[in-house]
C-alpha cells in the first residue's frame, strides 16, 4: 500500500512540477524577449539619432549660393578631415565626405568622430595621389542611409533615372554622370582596379552588394562639368588639384589592400 501511495503522490507531483517548470521557463523566455526588444529599441534609437545628426548637419551647411551651397568653413571647423560634400538628387545621399589616413577609421565613426555603426562616407586614403581615381566608400545600411541608394543602381530603371551626381569641394563644384554599375567579389585586385581604371571615368562609389558572398557594388561616374569657385579660400584640402611637390594630404603608408566599406 505504501508503494502505491508513493506512486500516486509521485503522479500528483509530476504535473505540479511541470507546471512550475513551465512558469519558470515562460518567465525566463519573457525576460529574454523583453531584453532583446529593449536592445532592438536602443539600436533603432541610435540609428534615428544618427539620421537626425546628418539632417541637422545638412541644414547647417547649406547656403543660398548658386555655385556652391556648402559652408565648408563650418564643416572643416567640425572635422579637419572634410574633403567634399556628395549629393545625388531624389535619393537619400546628401552627406559630407571625409578622407582619413587609412580606410578603417570612418567605417565605424560618424562625421564628428563618434562611434557609429553607419560610419561616414569617406574617400580612399590613396585617392588623389599619383593620378589615381577618387574612390568613395559607404555602408549599405538597411535603414536606407549612407550608400544604400548606391546599391539600387543595380536596377536599370533606377540607374537611368538617377544618373546626375553633384560633388562639392572647397574649391569647385562638379557635376558627374553615372556610366556603369557592376558587382564583384571583394579583393585586392578590385580595389586596385577602382583606383586606377579610368576608361569609365575617375569617380567610383563603392558599397556592399548582397548578390554574392562578400561582394562589392561599384558605381562608376565621369565628370560632366566643373565650376571653379570665385574667391575660393585656401582652407581644406585641394582634393582635385593636389600638388605632388608639396606635403601629401594623406599618409602614404600602405593600408589594407581590399575594399573596406561594408553593409
Amino acid at each position: 500500500m505504501r508503494k502505491h501511495g508513493k506512486i500516486r503522490a509521485l503522479h500528483r507531483a509530476v504535473p505540479i512540477f511541470l507546471a512550475a517548470l513551465s512558469l519558470i521557463s515562460g518567465s525566463i523566455l519573457a525576460d529574454l524577449c523583453t531584453e532583446r526588444l529593449e536592445e532592438q529599441k536602443q539600436e533603432i534609437q541610435k540609428q534615428e539619432q544618427e539620421i537626425q545628426k546628418q539632417e541637422q548637419l545638412a541644414e547647417l551647411v547649406k547656403e543660398s549660393s548658386k555655385i556652391s551651397p556648402i559652408d565648408f568653413a563650418y564643416l572643416i571647423s567640425c572635422n579637419p578631415d572634410t574633403a567634399a560634400w556628395l549629393y545625388i538628387p531624389e535619393t537619400n545621399i546628401d552627406y559630407p565626405v571625409v578622407q582619413g589616413k587609412d580606410n578603417e577609421t570612418y567605417m565605424t565613426r560618424n562625421f564628428y568622430g563618434e562611434e557609429a555603426p553607419s560610419g561616414t562616407i569617406f574617400l580612399d586614403y590613396q585617392s588623389a595621389i599619383r593620378q589615381k581615381n577618387y574612390v568613395f566608400y559607404g555602408h549599405n545600411m538597411k535603414n536606407g542611409t549612407m550608400f544604400r541608394d548606391i546599391a539600387r543602381y543595380a536596377e536599370k530603371t533606377y540607374f537611368d533615372t538617377h544618373r546626375q551626381i553633384w560633388l562639392y569641394t572647397p574649391q569647385e563644384t562638379l557635376e558627374l554622370e553615372a556610366v556603369e554599375w557592376f558587382s564583384a567579389p571583394n579583393s585586392r585586385e578590385l580595389r586596385e582596379q577602382c583606383l586606377t581604371e579610368q576608361t569609365k571615368g575617375t569617380y567610383v562609389f563603392v558599397t556592399c552588394s548582397y548578390d554574392g558572398k562578400d561582394n562589392r557594388g561599384i558605381l562608376w561616374a565621369r565628370e560632366v562639368s566643373r565650376v571653379e569657385l570665385p574667391n575660393k579660400k585656401s582652407y581644406g584640402m585641394m582634393l582635385f588639384g593636389i600638388d605632388e611637390n608639396k606635403s601629401s594630404i594623406v599618409d602614404r603608408k600602405q593600408g589594407k589592400s581590399n575594399l573596406q566599406a561594408g553593409g
